[in-house]
């Protein structure tokens, strides 16, 4: 858009855009100042112009500014009456561009936000003193006396009106505008009108109509606007309607910069960002200035094509930064009218002393959840190169120290940006914990802490659960030189508990051939996996509570039986002619399950006590 407003194609390209600002910011409550009208584009320069007709009957009407008609043709009564710039009817481009622009000012103007507590509908607008804001009629409104805009000492304030019908003044009413100072744009206040306008006898008034149907100014009247009829005509009588003087151009500063740090913990930068609140720039200039020294330097200059007009973000990382330095940023906008005014500043602390191994980054927490107890699920991305293990810190709940959970031995064998991970199995029910990580290497010590990462156990409890316990009975598990000769023997107890709202009950009435039963014993190169469904024939009870099952198993099959003595809470697994194909070292898991819930001891095992008759390994729980 040129500054003579003669050229539109700018405005239009941007309609879409403002108008659907002026839609998504409907229903917010917007404060006083927050207001900005639409640029009227080519028809800034008009004081009147009509759609169908512009029409005068008085000898001493005087238009300050141009008399339009589009895509009508029709002007009459002017010589006597006076217009001071020039006349244009439908088929000239400065009608028609006028009468388009109008056009697309009227509708931002309808679809702009206003608060409830700014509807007047029902209210008459005299004796009414106003701040800048968007107001509202449902219907029609009336000005009746005094209508007082308070600028608040902002020379650029805008005020709208929304009228869902008619406006209409009586005879001698005012608008006026106080506290804008000398250089108030009268072109910041705005009548969006629904139909039709009609200014009363000896009426003073100020602002811009944009009225969907017609205008009619009566004898006497004054106007400091523009009368501008979107689809009607505007009928004059012995007035003075003055289109106010353009301001200057101006290209008005950024908003809302802001600096956070980017980059690595060994190479800092700052990610900066800011809105363009101007339309006309070329250019932005990114100024820094380093410590407390007093100069800002020029440290970039990004080309602005403007596509997303006012309101658009912009952004810039200065890639580059020292340690433990503030850095300060300001931004101005450039183009043909020249710079602005430096933006608000931006601080930026780096902070940063290079520890000599990097903490670990991206930390992230998951709940684990099984039927018994909850855990966390924790990964996190290795930063550094030198470190030889990983570790683990928990906070429980808000307590205020962090307790070393895990170790993780790092290999490092991945270098930088490795994926490490951990699980914390046993976590209490309905808690919050909080973690971070550290990387150690005995040379050098320990990295600063990671980003915390917080999950909640958020698991209620089951209504029923069950654990078991190995204790210290003869359990083995027997690797023999001979395929299918290894052999498993787990004796352990159960507890299959009710949880009531006051006491936990235990309860022994499990009945496998009800239930069906599960085991599985697991340890590093071995597993043995019994599962036996509800209502298995081969199930035999007495009548002491006591259940066996047994198979035999075929030809090099394994042959098994369990035994459930619910008198005693006691359970025996056996299981022969397995075949392993390595011996079980470290931890081992056996598992029970049972009405569909799960209890597991996990115990490490002694290393083998003998080698007998070609057995390579007998591995037994301690006593």
């Amino acid at each position: 858009m040129t500054r003579n407003g003669r050229n539109s194609k700018g405005w239009r390209m941007r309609a879409g855009i403002l108008s659907a600002i002026g839609v998504a910011l409907a229903g917010a409550s917007l404060p006083a100042t927050a207001a900005v009208g639409p640029s009227l584009g080519a028809a800034r320069s008009f004081a009147v112009l009509g759609s169908s007709t512009v029409s005068n009957t008085g000898g001493t009407t005087l238009v300050t500014g141009d008399v339009g008609v589009s895509p009508g043709s029709s002007i009459v009564g002017f010589g006597p009456g006076q217009v001071t710039g020039g006349t244009y009817v439908g088929g000239q481009p400065e009608a028609d561009n006028a009468h388009s622009d109008a056009s697309l000012a009227y509708d931002f103007l309808e679809g702009m936000a206003s608060i409830p507590a700014n509807n007047l509908t029902s209210l008459d607008l005299g004796g009414m003193t106003l701040a800048p804001a968007v107001y509202k009629y449902n219907t029609s409104a009336q000005l009746t006396g005094d209508l007082v805009l308070d600028a608040g000492g902002d020379s650029a304030a805008v005020f709208v009106f929304q009228i869902g019908s008619t406006l209409t003044t009586a005879s001698g009413a005012t608008v006026k505008v106080i506290n804008g100072g000398a250089d108030y744009d009268e072109s910041n206040v705005f009548w969006q009108v629904g139909s039709s306008a009609t200014l009363g006898s000896g009426t003073a008034f100020t602002g811009n109509i944009l009225a969907y149907a017609d205008i009619t100014i009566v004898a006497g009247s004054s106007m400091t606007g523009n009368a501008l009829a979107i689809g009607g005509a505007v009928t004059l009588d012995s007035n003075a309607v003055t289109s106010p003087p353009a301001a200057p151009a101006v290209t008005k500063a950024p908003i809302n910069l802001t600096a956070v740090m980017a980059g690595t913990p060994s190479s800092p930068g700052a990610d900066l960002s800011w809105n363009d609140a101007s339309d006309n720039e070329t250019e932005f200039r990114v100024f820094r200035r380093d410590g407390s020294g007093p100069d800002f330097v020029l440290l970039a200059t990004i080309p602005s094509t403007d596509g997303a007009g006012i309101g658009g973000l912009v952004t810039y990382q200065d890639p580059l930064l020292g340690f433990s330095t503030t850095y300060t940023y300001r931004v101005t906008a450039f183009g043909a009218d020249g710079e602005s005014a430096p933006s608000n500043e931006a601080l930026l602390d780096t902070g940063v002393v290079v520890p000599a191994v990097l903490a670990p980054i991206n930390l992230t927490a998951a709940l684990n959840a099984t039927a018994v107890t909850p855990g966390a699920d924790l990964s996190w991305t290795d930063a550094s190169d030198n470190e030889t293990e990983f570790r683990v810190f928990r906070r429980d709940g808000i307590g205020p120290d962090f307790v070393q959970v895990g170790t993780v031995v790092s290999t490092d064998t991945a270098g930088t940006d490795g994926v490490v991970t951990y699980l914390d199995p046993l976590l209490d029910f309905s808690m919050t914990y909080t973690y971070r990580v550290t990387a150690y290497n005995l040379a050098d010590g320990e990295s600063p802490p990671s980003n915390e990462a917080l999950v909640n156990s958020g698991v209620v409890p089951p209504a029923r659960w069950l654990t078991i316990h190995l204790g210290r009975g003869r359990n083995i598990i027997r690797e023999q030189h001979k395929a299918r000769m290894d052999h498993v023997r787990i004796k352990g107890s159960y507890a299959l508990i009710d949880i009531d709202t006051s006491v936990p009950t235990v309860v022994n009435d499990l009945d496998p051939r009800i239930s069906g039963i599960t085991i599985q014993v697991k340890a590093p190169g071995n597993m043995v996996l019994l599962n036996v469904p509800a209502g298995d024939p081969r199930w035999k009870a007495s009548k002491k509570g006591v259940y066996r099952w047994t198979t035999n198993g075929g030809r090099d099959e394994p042959s098994s039986s369990i035994r459930i003595d619910t008198r005693k809470s006691e359970f025996t697994f056996k299981s022969s002619r397995n075949d392993f194909g390595a011996v079980p070292v470290g931890a081992v898991t056996v598992t029970l399950t049972c009405e569909s819930y799960t209890g597991s001891d996990v115990r490490i095992w002694d290393k083998p006590k003998t080698l007998v008759g070609g057995t390579r390994a007998m591995l037994t729980l301690p006593r």
